[in-house]
């Protein structure tokens, strides 16, 4: 579910509640499909919502984002022009000093780790496929050229 709340000087136009009609609901695609292959398009768009360069983006941890107009009409699967081969995690972060928005990527199929920035115009500028694979969800990324945190090497943790 989405909910929306437009405001103009003070008194709110409108207030919307509604589902993002994905193709996973819609049409009941499923993200593995019978081939074993991802279908990157069968998102459910139900973890987070973004706006990044005029886009609002509905995320889910396995998919890429899917694009939703300022009403709240679902647009589709928003892949970057066709750049981003990669599921998107649910909670990017936009670089506060350049506005870029970093993310990772996971999959249950090789490449299982991915890491993305799309610059302030919207476009993806850098893309890399992972070694190993960690956290994704609220990981600290920074600007390259430092990596983000878990790029250097898998990590591993051991109760003691």
């Amino acid at each position: 579910m989405i909910h929306g709340l437009r405001t103009s000087g003070g008194q709110a136009e409108w207030y919307r509640n509604r589902r993002v009609d994905t193709p996973a609901l819609t049409e009941g695609k499923a993200v593995l499909t019978d081939q074993g292959t991802i279908d990157l398009t069968a998102s459910a768009a139900g973890t987070s919502v973004i706006a990044h360069t005029g886009r609002i983006l509905a995320l889910q941890e396995i998919n890429p984002p899917f694009e939703l107009t300022s009403e709240l009409a679902a647009l589709g699967a928003y892949d970057y022009d066709g750049a981003l081969k990669a599921m998107m995690t649910a909670l990017p972060r936009i670089f506060p000093r350049t506005g870029e928005l970093l993310f990772f990527g996971s999959s249950p199929l090789a490449p299982h780790l991915t890491y993305h920035i799309a610059d302030v115009q919207g476009r993806l500028v850098h893309g890399e496929f992972l070694n190993g694979s960690g956290p994704t969800s609220s990981t600290v990324g920074n600007r390259p050229p430092w990596s983000p945190s878990t790029a250097s090497k898998p990590i591993s943790r051991r109760r003691q």
